[in-house]
């Protein structure tokens, strides 16, 4: 019934309805005299003679004789929905509409200026000549402690960002440095054909635990540990400031290539720190594993640095470090953003994904991170540890590690890398989010 109503009002108001015979069509319109077969027919059809349209369409407020050509006409706003209910989900095509309905769950009329703090019960304050410039934006407090919460969790801060990746950072250091020690001293032992000091990563750990115990596997750790959670903090706020800038709207879908560059501006911002902390922990980590104790800790290290050769020494591997960091960050947060929202049930939020779904989606981020990573991190363990003069820069180490151990060289410590790669990463993110939900609870106007 409701489509061949559908279907007759159509015909209607294209001008085609067609009458049947006087006794189906016992209706007669008193204007043209048409007749129709039920009272509602030609009810729908004499609007069209008065001009009354009583139905109207909330979004664009466009007039309409009856409710099925309304319904068909929100089907065209509906393709363009960008704004998503933090409460329901339910999405509008434009932001106004989405502020009137969730003023239906709130129940209060409270509206906050994002130029001023006046409050207003309308958003009229908000309009005026100057509309372009003025935003309007529902008040915090209007939205009660999980509204606030989820749209909290949709807005991009790079504050919270700072702070919860540098708890990521912590647990990333905790959970994978014995493994990067392990790392470093297969990619940095004697290069002579007679003579191995490790023939593996389970030669390298067995040999490090009987000689130095437990605790040599997390040699030269202070300088990271001092660094790691500055240095991943920066790297978070970094990608939220990426994701920022390219966002019109907290709303807004971000494209793949966005977060990419969003992840690379976060390898720039990184290096500042990472450099030099990667030259001390890299020299700590060689000495243990040679039997040579040159400096007494990392603060040591980079005091005798600086005083030997100046800022330059500390700095030194600076430019591999940026080759390294700068494309495998861009793929790290891109393939961890792209694996949450994949593995995102339909219909809830990215800020609600489970525990094991965060640690898969970082663990497999992680890998796919020390992927392209592997070959310039082993170009510049060898330029940070090798003595000043033997290498003139990053193509003399390339020509030299290829020359002596061939293409395999480049990829040396695998095992131990991506052994690392995955529970580290995983429990960074985890980290990550974890601080992010505590924040987002604790402060969620920041």
């Amino acid at each position: 019934m409701e489509a061949e109503e559908n279907s007759q009002t159509d015909q209607i108001q294209n001008g085609t309805y067609l009458e049947l015979s006087p006794k189906q069509n016992k209706h007669l319109c008193p204007v043209c005299n048409k007749r129709f077969r039920s009272a509602s027919v030609l009810e729908i059809h004499y609007r069209m003679h008065t001009g009354e349209r009583p139905f109207s369409c909330s979004t664009c407020n466009k007039a309409f004789a009856d409710p099925s050509s309304l319904r068909r006409h929100y089907r065209v706003h509906a393709d363009k929905s960008r704004f998503s209910c933090p409460m329901c989900s339910k999405q509008f095509s434009d932001n106004m509409s989405l502020v009137q309905h969730v003023r239906v769950h709130t129940g209060e009329k409270t509206f906050t200026c994002s130029l001023c703090p006046s409050p207003s019960a309308s958003a009229e304050h908000a309009r005026g000549p100057d509309t372009a410039v003025k935003r309007r934006s529902l008040s915090a407090m209007s939205l009660g402690q999980d509204g606030q919460e989820k749209l909290a969790a949709d807005r991009v801060s790079p504050l919270k960002n700072f702070v919860a990746g540098g708890f990521g950072g912590a647990c990333l250091l905790l959970a994978g440095h014995p493994l990067d020690t392990i790392k470093v001293r297969l990619q940095t032992q004697p290069k002579a054909a007679q003579y191995v000091l490790y023939s593996g990563t389970y030669d390298c750990f067995r040999k490090t635990v009987s000689k130095e115990g437990l605790l040599g596997l997390y040699k030269g750790m202070g300088a990271p540990l001092a660094g790691v959670a500055p240095m991943m903090a920066i790297s978070f706020f970094g990608f939220g400031l990426g994701k920022q800038l390219q966002q019109r709207d907290p709303s807004q879908t971000l494209t793949p290539s966005q977060l990419f560059l969003s992840g690379c501006l976060a390898g720039v911002f990184t290096t500042v720190i990472v450099a030099p902390g990667e030259r001390i922990k890299c020299l700590l980590q060689v000495q243990a594993s040679s039997g040579q104790v040159r400096y007494s800790g990392p603060l040591d290290c980079a005091v005798r640095l600086y005083k030997e050769h100046g800022i330059r020494s500390v700095y030194k591997g600076t430019v591999l470090t940026l080759i390294r960091d700068v494309p495998s960050n861009g793929l790290y947060f891109l393939t961890y953003e792209y694996l949450k929202n994949l593995l995102t049930p339909e219909g809830q939020s990215v800020s609600e994904l489970s525990t094991p779904k965060i640690l898969l989606a970082g663990g497999v981020a992680g890998i796919l991170n020390w992927t392209i990573a592997l070959p310039p991190d082993v170009l510049k363990s060898n330029f940070q540890t090798a003595a000043d003069g033997k290498y003139r820069g990053l193509v003399d180490v390339l020509r030299t590690l290829l020359r002596e151990e061939g293409p395999k060289a480049l990829y040396k410590g695998f095992n131990a890398v991506f052994l690392r790669a995955f529970p580290a990463n995983a429990a960074c993110f985890l980290g990550f989010e974890v601080a992010l939900k505590g924040l987002n609870w604790a402060a969620p106007s920041w």
